[in-house]
């Protein structure tokens, strides 16, 4: 696991936390973090650079491009966006999870395990890499406002506050709540969770360790 304190620091927890605290000075600042299975990408505060550290492999071709303003990681790859819109993927690309399209300018970017997506201007999504389960078949009529990978499936949020899922399914992790009135959502390895407009959370899909046991009476934004 990775965060990032109020005063900016980073800080690492977990098998791998003893390996990664001391790679960042106490004088770090970060804005953005993100994790994959062996390797951790932060984007700095001063410039927006990004900085990747962990498997060799995970990190190369990282970028020397500043102004980041998002980064999402896989299992052993990750994708980001800088201001202008442009896209930019780094580490493994067995399946084309770093092959982003050219010339496609997004508002938002997310990684699966093994696979990537951007949320063009106009809502649409478009997925490159693993397409094994069909979680890169995203509907093509749809407008969009959020989207995330899994492992093998990815969930989406449309404008009116739809949750729509697609890809492997074995789990439950597709079965998503009917309705509207959704403002957030992300994807687990296996689950899937959103938060609705009352703050309420719900969460589908596997649960064999208490990951969609939600906390009775807790609301969150």
């Amino acid at each position: 696991n990775i965060g990032i304190k109020q005063d900016g620091s980073v800080f690492c927890w977990g098998e791998w936390g003893w390996y990664f605290n001391p790679l960042f000075p106490e004088d770090f600042i970060a804005s953005k973090v993100c994790a994959g299975n062996e390797h951790i990408s932060i984007v700095g505060e001063q410039n927006g650079r990004v900085y990747c550290v962990g498997e060799e492999e995970d990190c190369e071709g990282a970028p020397s491009a500043e102004n980041f303003i998002q980064v999402d990681a896989g299992e052993s790859h990750t994708v980001g966006l800088v201001e202008e819109g442009l896209i930019y993927c780094w580490g493994k690309n067995q399946f084309g999870q770093c092959e982003s399209p050219k010339g496609l300018i997004a508002k938002s970017v997310a990684s699966g395990s093994f696979h990537s997506m951007a949320l063009s201007l106009d809502g649409h999504i478009t997925c490159w890499g693993s397409n094994s389960f069909g979680q890169c078949d995203a509907p093509s009529d749809t407008v969009f406002a959020q989207v995330s990978g899994g492992m093998f499936h990815s969930v989406g949020l449309t404008q009116d506050g739809v949750i729509t899922c697609w890809g492997l399914n074995n789990f439950g992790q597709c079965d998503a709540p009917a309705g509207d009135g959704f403002i957030m959502v992300d994807a687990g390895t296996w689950h899937s969770v959103a938060i609705a407009s009352d703050g309420t959370a719900h969460c589908w899909g596997r649960n064999d360790q208490g990951q969609c046991d939600i906390p009775e009476g807790a609301k969150f934004s």
